[in-house]
Formats: structure tokens, sequence, C-alpha cells
């Protein structure tokens, strides 16, 4: 995945072992953040462009994720636009 570093001083300071400290600030959890919104963009859409798997959107789980510690978005509800924009439901 990322380039960068574990933040355990790839630099001048260093902590020994590495790998007790690794903070895995590598933008892994970008990537992984990325993929996980891109399917649930991927289950909107074919819903919206006519939902050939007969997808019961009453039932839908897959949640968008944000790194991000706010409890005001733990809770959330999405897509309330009107049919152009999908089905609300809850999310966050």
């Amino acid at each position: 995945f990322g380039m960068k570093g574990g933040a355990a001083g790839g630099g001048f300071a260093q902590i020994v072992p590495m790998e007790d400290i690794n903070l895995h600030f590598t933008g892994d959890f970008n990537a992984i953040q990325l993929a996980n919104n891109l399917l649930a963009a991927m289950l909107d859409n074919h819903i919206h462009h006519g939902n050939d798997l007969g997808i019961d959107v009453r039932r839908i789980t897959w949640k968008r994720v944000l790194d991000m510690n706010d409890r005001a978005l733990r809770s959330i509800v999405v897509s309330l636009g009107g049919p152009g924009n999908g089905y609300p439901r809850e999310d966050g």
C-alpha cells in the first residue's frame, strides 16, 4: 500500500524493536476507506439504474466510512433528496 513509514523512527530517533510501536501511518487506512466507499457507491449506482439483482434496499447494511472521530457522524440518514438521490437509509 502506502510508502510512508510507521512513525517509529525512520529518521534519526528510533524506537527498537519497531514492530512493538508501529502506528501504521502508511496510507493503508486511506486505501481501505476509498475501496469501501467505492463499493458503497457501486451498490447505490446499481440500485439507481434498475436493480437487476433485486437487492432489497431495506436490508442494505453496507456503510460508508470516514477516518475521523466525530460522534455526530456515527448515526446519520443518507439519500434524503428524493427519488433521484436514492432510497433514504441509516448510515454512518
